[in-house]
């Protein structure tokens, strides 16, 4: 069972941290294939949510009782 303390950030704030962590990047920089690399996403993703950014937390969707607890 996940303890409250560990439970999985929700579509939304994935999306919404996907989002804020490409535009650092951007503004430090880096090309789109830097981004990609460092955020281990496919090119169709990357431009996916570049076009709109809305779509970021429809893209990733936490894995249920993929949390393994062990610490």
């Amino acid at each position: 069972m996940i303890s409250s303390a560990h439970k999985a950030p929700s579509p939304k704030a994935i999306g919404t941290g996907l989002v804020v962590a490409i535009r650092i990047l951007e503004r430090w920089g880096c090309t789109n294939d830097q981004v990609q690399s460092i955020l281990q996403m496919a090119k169709s993703t990357y431009h996916k949510v570049k076009k709109a950014p809305e779509s970021a937390r429809c893209i990733f969707r936490p894995k249920s009782n993929s949390y393994s607890g062990a610490s």
